[in-house]
């Protein structure tokens, strides 16, 4: 939907606002970061949809418009969508929506998409909504299905305790500095180590003291660990996820590597990927 004076009716705060409001930039691959607030009734709807029930239909599949790349995840709450979004629901019981994600994150699909759908590459990139209605979506037996399925809950989950592992030390630092601008680097802590950590806080003008930077550093360390881990566990998911995918279309290995220049992969005993 597209909404007249929107930001004056969606809030960050839920306070009275009973509807949930997502926009484009609300949600990353396999997740929903955060969401705002409205009140349905009070909204003058200029463009999309109008009917509350079509917004009420879950779980359905949330995928960002604008970018040069697919971004996708699942909704499994009710929520009113803004028009960066587009929504795609399973027009019956042969389709396991979560098999749908899971070929739409793989990185065939965003190759595919990415080489062939994006316009406006350089001035305003976004994919449209009659191309993705062209990508053929394998009808496979069930059970099939559900391999995919239960590897998408995996990384559903996954990404959900990796963003809330990374956003710890956001909110400490926040909490205790409350002028600190979280820069795209402070953002991603988890990739620096710790002395470029500090530097980064110093370029603001911060500088913990001595005794604070023993405590901080173990503090750190250990949620770094952490995020690491997440972040392998998610890599590892979505690497089964592709393996899956590309057995699926039966690619050679050829085709493969031009997906994924970098892949290492075998050609011996690897029945889908040889030539």
């Amino acid at each position: 939907m597209v909404v007249q004076d929107r930001a004056s009716k969606i809030h960050k705060e839920k306070s009275s606002f009973p509807d949930k409001f997502l926009l484009g930039n609300c949600i990353e691959r396999n997740l929903i970061k955060n969401q705002f607030y409205c009140d349905f009734n009070s909204l003058i709807i200029i463009g999309g949809t109008k009917k509350l029930e079509k917004h009420n239909k879950i779980p359905r599949i949330l995928i960002r418009r604008i970018g040069d790349s697919l971004c996708c995840t699942l909704l499994v709450e009710k929520a009113l969508t803004e028009s960066t979004l587009y929504s795609c629901t399973a027009i019956n019981d042969k389709i396991n929506i979560k098999y749908v994600l899971a070929l739409l994150n793989s990185k065939l699909y965003t190759y595919v998409v990415k080489q062939n759908m994006v316009t406006n590459q350089q001035a305003f990139p976004q994919i449209l909504m009659t191309d993705l209605e062209t990508l053929k979506i394998p009808i496979i037996e069930n059970d099939k299905q559900l391999k995919f399925a239960e590897l998408e809950d995996l990384i559903l989950k996954l990404t959900k305790d990796y963003y809330s592992q990374k956003s710890k030390i956001i909110k400490l630092i926040t909490q205790k500095f409350t002028n600190i601008k979280i820069t795209n680097k402070l953002e991603n802590w988890s990739e620096l180590d710790f002395a470029t950590f500090l530097k980064e806080l110093e370029k603001q003008k911060i500088k913990l003291p001595l005794s604070e930077q023993y405590e901080w550093l173990d503090y750190f360390e250990k949620e770094k660990s952490k995020a690491n881990e997440l972040q392998e566990q998610i890599k590892k998911t979505d690497d089964e996820i592709d393996r899956m995918v590309y057995e699926l279309y039966d690619l050679t290995y050829d085709e493969i590597k031009i997906i994924e220049p970098d892949i290492k992969i075998t050609k011996i005993g690897l029945k889908s990927f040889s030539n």
